[in-house]
């Protein structure tokens, strides 16, 4: 049983809403999951069955949960091979790496930046819609949860950078991953 990239964009929602900010008995369920990446329940069942087999997440009282040094390991490690990065032509769509935050405080470019194709989406907020090239999100429901959830998209955003940035972007982006752990994490 293998990863899919969907279980990806999944553990890092899971990241994103299991901080110690929210009390334990405030358990996201498999449907509120799926409503929120555009999945189904049944996939987001399989998908943690695949994510705690790889030991991604565990199993506490009742509930699955982020195991955060397997996590920051895959994601600085190993992400990159797992979703190598698929570049296209120009489109508009939302910024990611070094063009959204939070890593593009860091770098200041004058290249053509790299977008998730997402035309469904009105351009009138630079902030949101830009003219790119196309970067492949991870999996189609990234796009999806980005756009609802802004410290998904900023671990989305941080994961495109650890899959295909340069040296320098991927070093910024590995200390923003372990800043995010530090601050919304306790050891475990």
């Amino acid at each position: 049983m293998s990863l899919l990239p969907q279980d990806i964009v999944l553990l890092l929602k899971m990241i994103s809403v299991q901080r110690i900010t929210l009390p334990k008995n405030d358990s996201w369920t498999r449907a509120a999951y799926a409503a929120s990446l555009g999945l189904s329940s049944s996939q987001i069942q399989y998908a943690m069955e695949r994510l705690q087999k790889a030991s991604l997440v565990v199993k506490v009282n009742q509930r699955m949960e982020v195991h955060i040094q397997n996590s920051k390991e895959f994601l600085i490690h190993a992400l990159k091979y797992f979703a190598p990065p698929v570049r296209g032509e120009m489109t508009r769509g939302i910024p990611t790496m070094w063009a959204a935050s939070p890593v593009k405080k860091y770098f200041s470019s004058q290249d053509i930046p790299p977008v998730w194709p997402c035309p469904e989406i009105p351009d009138d907020n630079p902030e949101t819609m830009m003219k790119g090239y196309t970067f492949e999100p991870i999996h189609s429901c990234a796009v999806h949860g980005a756009i609802a959830d802004g410290s998904l998209r900023s671990l989305l955003v941080i994961a495109d950078t650890l899959r295909a940035g340069k040296a320098r972007e991927k070093k910024i982006a590995k200390e923003l991953l372990e800043e995010y752990f530090e601050k919304n994490y306790e050891s475990n």
